[in-house]
C-alpha cells in the first residue's frame, strides 16, 4: 500500500518503466502521448489509480486531500469506463502492468502481489456464492481472457494462460496453468 509521497514516487517510477521501455526518446514519448496510443492511455489510468491510493491512505481527515481524492477518483472512473477497466485502490502492490485495453474487472477485496502482468479482458473475483476472493502472489502473469474466481490462492511466478479459468488454489510456484478448469502443463 502506498502510504507516503515517496512510496507514490517509487511506485510510479517502477511502473512507468514498464509502459515506456520501448520509447527511448522524448520525441517518441510525445508522439505516443499526442496520438493517444493504448499503452499511454493505460498508463494514465494506472497513474490515477496510484494517486488515488496515496490520497486515500494518507488522508487523515484533511479536507483538501478529500477533495483531491474525489477529483482524482472521478478522473480515474471516467477513464476506466472508457477503457473498460474497473480496479479499486489498494488491490495491487507495485509493478502493475496492463498490456492491452479490454474489460478488466478486479474485486475490491482481492490482494495481488508485486509485478502483476495482465494481458486484458480478465476477471478476478468471488464466485458469486460467497464473498471469498482470490489472493495472488508476486510476479503472476495473467493471460488474455483468464478468470480467477473463488477463495483461491495463486503462488508466486505462476503463468495463467489465455482463457483459463482458475477455481482451485495453485500452490506450485513458477508453473503454467491453462484450460477450463485450469490444469498444470509442463
Amino acid at each position: 500500500m502506498i502510504q507516503t509521497y515517496s512510496d507514490l514516487k517509487r511506485c510510479l517510477q517502477i511502473e512507468k518503466q514498464w509502459y515506456f521501455e520501448w520509447y527511448t526518446t522524448k520525441k517518441k514519448k510525445w508522439y505516443f502521448r499526442f496520438t493517444h496510443q493504448h499503452r499511454y492511455e493505460i498508463w494514465r489510468y494506472v497513474r490515477l489509480l496510484r494517486i488515488c491510493e496515496y490520497l486515500l491512505n494518507s488522508n487523515g481527515g484533511n479536507p483538501l486531500k478529500t477533495l483531491a481524492l474525489w477529483w482524482y477518483e472521478r478522473r480515474r472512473n471516467r477513464l476506466g469506463n472508457r477503457l473498460g477497466i474497473c480496479i479499486t485502490p489498494n488491490v495491487f502492490d507495485e509493478g502493475l502492468f496492463i498490456d492491452h485495453i479490454g474489460h478488466i474487472i478486479i474485486n475490491p477485496y482481492c490482494r495481488i502481489g508485486k509485478n502483476c502482468h495482465i494481458h486484458g479482458d480478465c476477471c478476478i473475483g468471488n464466485s458469486g456464492q460467497s464473498n471469498a476472493v482470490p489472493t495472488l502472489g508476486d510476479n503472476v502473469d495473467i493471460g488474455w481472457g483468464a478468470m480467477i474466481v473463488g477463495n483461491v490462492s495463486v503462488a508466486e511466478g505462476v503463468i495463467i494462460g489465455a482463457n483459463a479459468v482458475v477455481t482451485k488454489s495453485i500452490e506450485e510456484p513458477r508453473s503454467t496453468w491453462v484450460g477450463v478448469p485450469a490444469r498444470r502443463i509442463k
